[in-house]
C-alpha cells in the first residue's frame, strides 16, 4: 500500500483506482473499495489545498475501524516539519480537524489552477499533462466559460490560426475541453489580430493566452 500512496503525493499524479493501479505499475495490492472511496476523497482534498503540480507534504495514515473498514485520514503539514516527519504514515487525524485546516488553508482558485485541473482531468498521465500544457492555448474571453477558451497547439490548428491572419474568415480550430460543437471559427471567438501574430511568433513552453474582444 505504501507504493500506492507514495503515487499519489507525486506531482500531478492523477488518481487511480486500486485496480488501475496494479495493471499499470504490475503490482498486486489487494482490492477494498471502502478504503479506495475514502482514500480518493482525502486525496482530492489534498490536491484542492496544494495544487497538482506539488508534491503532496501530507500524511496519509490508515486505521481499522471495528468492523475493520480501512480509514483513511489527511494530515496537514504544520510550518517547520521536515519532510520525512510530514510523511510518516503512523498518525491518525480525526477527518473533521482536517476540514478545519483545509478550509483555513486553502487560497481562492485562480484561474490557471482551474485550467491546469481541466487538462489534468483529461490526460491519461502526467506526461499526457505536461505535454498539453506546454502547447495549450487561451482564447481568453469574458464572454466564453474557461474550459471552452482551450485549445491544444497541435501544427494543424496553428496553420488554421495563421490562415486566419492571412485573411482567412472560415478557418476553424478545435476547442479541445468543449463538450460539444468542438471544432469553432476562429473569427467567431474574436481575437485581437495583434495577439494572434503574437502567439504566432512564439514557441510551446507554458500556455499561451490569446486576448478575445
Amino acid at each position: 500500500m505504501d507504493q500506492y500512496i507514495s503515487y499519489h503525493k507525486r506531482p500531478y499524479a492523477k488518481f487511480l483506482s486500486i485496480k488501475q493501479f496494479n495493471a499499470t505499475y504490475g503490482t498486486n495490492i489487494r482490492e477494498d473499495k471502502a478504503y479506495e472511496t475514502q482514500f480518493q476523497a482525502a486525496y482530492t482534498k489534498a490536491r484542492k489545498v496544494h495544487g497538482f503540480d506539488s508534491y503532496l507534504p501530507t500524511a496519509f495514515s490508515q486505521a481499522l475501524t471495528k468492523e475493520t473498514t480501512p480509514v483513511v485520514r489527511v494530515e496537514e503539514t504544520p510550518k517547520e516539519v521536515s519532510l520525512d516527519d510530514a510523511l510518516s504514515d503512523g498518525e491518525d487525524v480525526v477527518e473533521a480537524e482536517y476540514d478545519e485546516v483545509a478550509q483555513a488553508a486553502a487560497p481562492q482558485k485562480s484561474e490557471k489552477d482551474e485550467i491546469s485541473e481541466i487538462v489534468l482531468s483529461a490526460a491519461v498521465d502526467s506526461e499526457a499533462y505536461t505535454q498539453d500544457m506546454r502547447h495549450l492555448i487561451q482564447f481568453k474571453s469574458s464572454d466564453i466559460k474557461i474550459k471552452d477558451q482551450l485549445v491544444k497547439g497541435r501544427p494543424r490548428y496553428m496553420k488554421a490560426i495563421k490562415d486566419y491572419v492571412n485573411g482567412n474568415k472560415n478557418a476553424e480550430i478545435k476547442m479541445s475541453f468543449r463538450k460539444k460543437n468542438k471544432m469553432v471559427k476562429i473569427a467567431d471567438l474574436k481575437p485581437k489580430i495583434a495577439s494572434l501574430k503574437a502567439l504566432l511568433r512564439s514557441q510551446p513552453g507554458e500556455m499561451r493566452v490569446v486576448e478575445c474582444l
